[in-house]
């Protein structure tokens, strides 16, 4: 079986009965056991099933001065890029955000997780390469919206930045999700 790359596989030991040192536990769900500083040969196992589970994983990139800072939390539902975006290999750095983004949708689509999905874009600066990637990473967005799902995006900007601000308001009409646009103060 193949794992998407922002899932791992975690194994769970459920133990319905289990004799350490002559102390018996039951219907205890071990993680990674036999537990740190006791050895296999002193733990008797009556009944033992293990179950793998997967869990998906938060993506955090460190910004650098080509890059943004992204932040893919699933479990707040907290996804946000911010700063600027020039890399040098466009597909090379938004590679993995696209990959997680397809997973999070799978994730959503399958009721695995309710409420509404707002992306958070907060860019300095991008490039047109970067553009490509944003209009990408909406369509997603637009993805799961055609599925009923409450998804959408808040633009932020820089107070007379006309520029961003337009950009915002493209990107909305290409992919055709709502927009919140959030004036911020000059630095």
């Amino acid at each position: 079986m193949a794992i998407p790359k922002a899932f791992s596989v975690r194994k769970f030991i459920f133990v319905s009965a289990i004799q350490v040192n002559n102390k018996y536990a039951s219907g205890e769900i071990f993680l990674n056991y036999p537990a740190a500083g006791e050895s296999e040969n002193r733990c008797r196992r009556l009944v033992r099933k293990e179950y793998y589970v997967i869990l998906m994983e938060k993506l955090i990139v460190s910004p650098t001065t080509f890059t943004p800072k992204v932040i893919l939390d699933h479990e707040e539902y907290f996804l946000e890029i911010s700063g600027e975006s020039r890399p040098q290999d466009v597909r090379e750095f938004y590679g993995p955000i696209f990959a997680w983004m397809n997973d999070f949708s799978d994730l959503v689509l399958n009721g695995k997780r309710k409420g509404p999905i707002v992306f958070n874009f907060n860019f300095a600066y991008f490039n047109s390469a970067s553009a490509k990637c944003i209009v990408d990473i909406c369509k997603v967005l637009g993805r799961l919206r055609s599925q009923e799902i409450d998804a959408s995006a808040k633009w932020y900007y820089v107070k007379n930045d006309a520029d961003m601000l337009e950009a915002g308001i493209e990107m909305s009409q290409i992919v055709k999700i709502p927009f919140e646009y959030v004036e911020l103060e000059d630095l």
